[in-house]
C-alpha cells in the first residue's frame, strides 16, 4: 500500500486509541464514584442484544433505555461530572477518527485533508497557496527574450 496513507492511517489509529483509553478511564472513574452506574450499563447492553433478538418489541425496549440513559445523564450531573462526560470525543464526528466515512465506505473528508497536507508538506508548498493569491510583482520587471518581462510573461501564464 501506498507509505502516506498508511501513516496517516496509523494516526488516525493511535487517536482512537488514546481516545478509547480515555473513555475507558474516565468509566473507571465514574465507576468507582457512582457504583450504581456499572448497572444500568449493564441493563442498557442487555437491552441492546434484545433489539436484536426481539425486533417485534422494539419500541418498548428503545422505550427503557431512553429512560435508562436519562437516569445516567442525571446521575453524571448529580455527581458533578457532566451529562455527556461519557461521551465519546472525537476529532471527526462524521467517521469517528477511523479516517472512513461510515454512510458511503469512502475516505472521510478530514483524512483527505490530511493526505492533502502532507502532500503540500512533500512538495514544500504552502497549503493556502491559491490563484487568488499570486503575485506577479514578485516577478522581476527587467526584459528579458522576445522583449517582455519575466512579470508580463509570468502574468500570461497565470492567465
Amino acid at each position: 500500500m501506498n507509505p502516506l496513507l498508511d501513516e496517516i492511517q496509523r494516526r488516525y489509529d493511535l487517536a482512537r486509541y488514546k481516545n478509547e483509553n480515555l473513555l475507558q478511564e474516565k468509566t473507571e472513574a465514574v465507576y468507582a464514584a457512582i457504583p450504581r452506574m456499572r448497572a444500568l450499563d449493564a441493563r442498557i447492553s442487555s437491552l441492546r442484544r434484545q433489539l436484536f433478538l426481539r425486533p417485534e418489541d422494539a419500541p418498548a425496549i428503545r422505550e427503557e433505555m431512553d429512560g435508562l440513559q436519562r437516569q445516567k445523564s442525571g446521575l453524571l450531573e448529580q455527581h458533578g461530572f457532566g451529562a455527556d462526560y461519557l461521551t465519546p470525543a472525537y476529532a471527526c464526528a462524521q467517521c469517528k477518527d477511523t479516517g472512513t466515512d461510515a454512510a458511503t465506505g469512502r475516505r472521510c473528508a478530514c483524512f483527505t485533508r490530511a493526505l492533502l497536507r502532507e502532500r503540500y508538506k512533500a512538495l514544500r508548498l504552502d497549503e493556502n497557496a491559491r490563484f487568488e493569491h499570486f503575485d506577479a510583482a514578485l516577478f522581476p520587471d527587467t526584459p528579458v527574450s522576445g522583449g517582455i518581462t519575466q512579470r508580463q510573461a509570468i502574468a500570461r501564464i497565470k492567465k
